[in-house]
């Protein structure tokens, strides 16, 4: 529990961390992300008291619906950090793919009430991993002026984007086996996804403080 509380902390203080420098970020994407945080925050402070202080059940059916605004999120997001046109085509088109996909996995694969909708989420963090490549290639236009990196909040967000849902992304994909495999169970710390979201919520913080609009 004292991890879990802290692991609220850290999320709450990226929030807050945004929305202090949210008047001095120029990008539509970067100044809507805060208000994500903070639904973010909110969404998953309701799931946790819902299913582990007030017992009502399985919280699952909290975190499949929000997959999908946590999804559009993002996508509203690097759609408009990204610069070039494709890239933003690519964005849309994976988004819709993510949104078809979900329906087909909610009605036809993994349709049991209370069921975390695995494939979707390996869906979303594959997109993300992508959408956060596209980034980093962007970072190579030697035609842009040079810009310091580190004082770029978006630079930050990305980083921490693309680290979470790579390892995430893996690591859920391998409990697929672990459960089948019950003797394999002991090797995994159920703390870790723990740990992968406050290294998450550490680089948006990095990045939100670091953050520098006029750069020389």
């Amino acid at each position: 529990m004292p991890l879990l509380i802290f692991t609220f902390v850290v999320e709450l203080f990226s929030a807050i961390a945004g929305f202090s420098k949210r008047k001095s970020v120029n990008n539509r994407g970067l100044k809507f992300f805060p208000i994500f945080l903070l639904i973010q925050f909110l969404n998953v402070s309701t799931s946790v008291l819902y299913s582990q202080v007030f017992h009502l059940g399985a919280n699952t059916w909290m975190y499949n619906i929000f997959m999908v605004l946590d999804m559009s999120c993002f996508a509203y997001v690097f759609y408009h950090i990204l610069e070039r046109p494709h890239f933003k085509k690519i964005v849309v088109i994976l988004t819709a793919v993510f949104y078809t996909f979900y329906f087909i996995d909610r009605f036809f694969l993994e349709k049991e009430i209370g069921e975390y909708l695995s494939y979707s989420r390996s869906l979303m963090g594959f997109n993300l991993v992508v959408f956060s490549l596209m980034y980093f290639y962007n970072l190579f236009d030697f035609t842009k002026p040079e810009e310091n990196l580190t004082r770029k909040a978006d630079f930050w967000i990305v980083i921490g984007i693309f680290f979470f849902y790579l390892t995430s992304t893996v690591i859920l994909s391998a409990l697929n086996y672990i459960i089948l495999n019950p003797e394999t169970l002991k090797y995994y710390n159920p703390n870790t996804m723990k740990f992968l979201a406050m290294s998450l919520y550490s680089f948006y913080i990095i990045g939100f403080l670091c953050h520098k609009t006029n750069q020389t």
